[in-house]
């Protein structure tokens, strides 16, 4: 087996003795393509430039056998490459207003939890009111309760950074609501 010829030489003599043209192709990379075919067969080829364009030679003895491979692999290849696709990007779009909003809300109440004493003992997380008195409303309220300064700006600050990941990936009101479920599936087990 041989490489193709690839000389870019014109030529208009006759062929070589036992040498026929099996195709003749407009570009050198089209008559390339198909001498890889030829020699994927095992068989040896050369290629020519002549007037005409791209003369693609084999032996007379395997002409049928080529040219049934050709029309196979143009066949195969009719419709490639495919078309590529258009991929709707993937990044999640950044939503830092929500989980701002969220922190300013917490600090509020922080500061009415100062203020006004009976706002944590009826919003806290009391297993008894929650399971003997039916007050499932706690294990949300208990959310935005906070015992010290320190345990305010720990989940503040852990809080925007998780909750702005959360509401990116899961659009808004859907990611919220993830959250808020998640919460309250953690406060009804604690």
């Amino acid at each position: 087996m041989s490489a193709p010829d690839t000389s870019t030489e014109t030529t208009n003599e006759p062929l070589p003795s036992g040498l026929i043209v099996v195709g003749v192709y407009p570009t050198q990379w089209e008559a390339l393509e198909h001498s890889l075919v030829v020699l994927a067969m095992g068989e040896a080829c050369w290629l020519e430039l002549s007037m005409d364009g791209h003369r693609l030679l084999v032996e007379s003895s395997i002409i049928k056998e080529v040219g049934e491979q050709l029309m196979q692999f143009d066949r195969e290849s009719a419709h490639w490459p495919p078309k590529s696709l258009v991929v709707k990007s993937v990044v999640p779009k950044p939503a830092p207003m929500s989980p701002l909003l969220w922190a300013l809300v917490v600090c509020g109440v922080f500061w009415a939890q100062d203020r006004w004493p009976v706002l944590t003992e009826t919003a806290a997380l009391d297993a008894r009111a929650i399971f003997d008195r039916n007050e499932e409303w706690r294990t949300v309220t208990a959310l935005f309760l906070h015992a010290d300064i320190g345990h305010l700006v720990s989940n503040v600050a852990s809080g925007i950074f998780v909750f702005s990941v959360v509401v990116s990936i899961w659009a808004g009101v859907r990611g919220w609501l993830l959250i808020i479920v998640a919460a309250m599936g953690g406060n009804m087990a604690a």
